[in-house]
């Protein structure tokens, strides 16, 4: 019986995928015992056609194939991979054991190489090559480990879709931190960048929400249509663009837990960035806010508060009462104040003390008697100020006056100018100021962080 009669009735149908190669080296190798190994395998769970085309393992020693599937076994390698990969069955111990060394000094681990076995098939060469490429495109060696299938990929094949994500404006940082879409073919990267398009997400957002270009265009479309019977408009979901990157029993969840909070559906449209965070992040930021002392209906008047940091919202809490000196009661009433920047918001009182009422640094200023004037622009508020004193208008004696409307204000000497007319006549005023004091206080920002850090404390201590 040859081995062509052995290897047809045990293949059957599948005896046509085998290859002449494979013949000529069954014939150099009648050592083996076929049928034995083909029963071996067959019971590890391989196919036949599989078998048919990796058909040399037939040839090898029954032990040394015990010995060599073993030897995966021991590295993490899963029978279900072992079975879908079987030529690594014809690899030598030693071969595989350096092969796994190899993707280990990469930083591969042990479960990646798992589950990216065919990685254990290839040269070392090869794999040292692929990996300098992808470094050479700002992948960074936590990403390429995490995308460890990307060294199995043709260098030529990866550039191709770097460069067409490049024209897509994806910029390279993203694509760095993001770089599992260098294995995705570049017509479907075409065809989810247009669905995404056709929704109504601008190519810089895109670029913002990159992940986006890896899901299924199908999917995408759902997710949308989901958030839309919520009650989240186009354009609210077209500005968190995020969300269709969520799974849709996540986001009816998140919905329904800031109902449950006493959030009204407009609010949720308004503040749709909420329904990216957890509940049980959102429930505890609620608590939280409970604790300060901010009652349940102005937080749910103002829902933006639930997804700023807990730990931040409590230290511009302690800053602003223990410090600052601003009551309980206020931040009540003002909650808002909670979200600005701490050293941003003790610099606009001291602007308010010195610059716009004209106090002295010793003299008593009590901002819990200007309450209107917390959540109000500097630069405005300057505005308004010029344009009194150039007009002799007197607001010493009632500073809430420069907290009215241009139009009340200019109506003191311009009995006949409208709404418009007041509005970009103020503009015109602020707008120096506003670019002045904006740009400042950006700065100023950053200096009070860093200085935080440094000095364990804020800039001001009082005012």
């Amino acid at each position: 019986m040859t081995i062509e009669d052995i290897l047809e009735s045990l293949l059957k149908k599948d005896f046509s995928d085998v290859s002449e190669f494979s013949l000529d080296f069954l014939k150099r190798n009648q050592r083996g015992n076929i049928e034995n190994n083909f029963k071996y395998l067959h019971t590890l769970g391989m196919k036949a056609g599989k078998i048919a085309k990796h058909v040399h393992i037939l040839g090898m020693k029954e032990e040394v194939l015990m010995n060599n599937y073993n030897n995966l076994i021991g590295l993490g390698i899963s029978n279900e991979k072992i079975m879908n990969r079987a030529g690594l069955l014809g690899f030598t111990q030693k071969t595989i054991d350096t092969h796994f060394r190899n993707l280990r000094k990469l930083k591969i681990s042990p479960q990646k190489i798992a589950s990216r076995a065919g990685l254990l098939e290839m040269n070392p060469k090869t794999i040292q090559e692929h990996y300098k490429n992808l470094s050479n495109l700002g992948i960074k060696s936590q990403k390429i480990s995490t995308n460890a299938q990307l060294l199995g990929r043709n260098p030529k094949t990866i550039q191709e879709n770097y460069d067409n994500l490049i024209r897509l404006k994806i910029s390279r940082k993203k694509i760095a931190s993001h770089p599992e879409l260098l294995g995705m073919k570049q017509n479907t990267i075409q065809k989810n960048y247009n669905k995404l398009i056709n929704l109504g997400i601008s190519p810089q957002k895109i670029n913002t929400q990159i992940h986006l270009l890896s899901a299924n265009s199908k999917t995408i479309k759902k997710k949308y249509v989901s958030l839309i019977k919520l009650g989240i408009s186009p354009n609210k979901i077209t500005i968190q663009a995020g969300l269709l990157g969520m799974d849709i029993k996540t986001i009816q969840k998140n919905y329904d837990n800031l109902r449950s909070l006493g959030v009204i559906h407009r609010k949720i449209n308004t503040y749709s960035l909420l329904l990216g965070w957890s509940s049980e992040t959102i429930r505890f930021n609620y608590d939280n806010l409970i604790r300060l002392g901010i009652p349940s209906y102005r937080i749910v008047s103002q829902p933006g508060i639930l997804g700023r940091d807990p730990h931040k919202i409590s230290n511009n809490y302690n800053y602003l009462t223990k410090i600052i000196k601003i009551n309980e009661d206020r931040i009540s009433t003002y909650f808002q104040i909670l979200m600005e920047n701490p050293d941003a918001f003790a610099k606009k009182l001291r602007i308010l003390k010195l610059e716009i009422f004209g106090l002295r640094r010793n003299d008593s200023f009590d901002p819990n008697k200007l309450p209107d004037f917390f959540l109000s622009s500097p630069a405005t508020l300057m505005a308004k100020k010029k344009y009194c004193v150039m007009n002799r208008i007197d607001f010493m004696g009632n500073k809430t006056f420069l907290k009215r409307p241009w139009l009340k204000i200019m109506k003191r000497v311009k009995e006949s100018v409208s709404k418009k007319e007041a509005n970009e006549e103020g503009k015109k005023i602020s707008f120096p100021l506003k670019k002045k004091y904006d740009g400042w206080m950006i700065e100023y920002k950053k200096w009070g962080e860093k200085f935080t850090e440094r000095r364990g404390r804020r800039l001001i201590m009082r005012l």
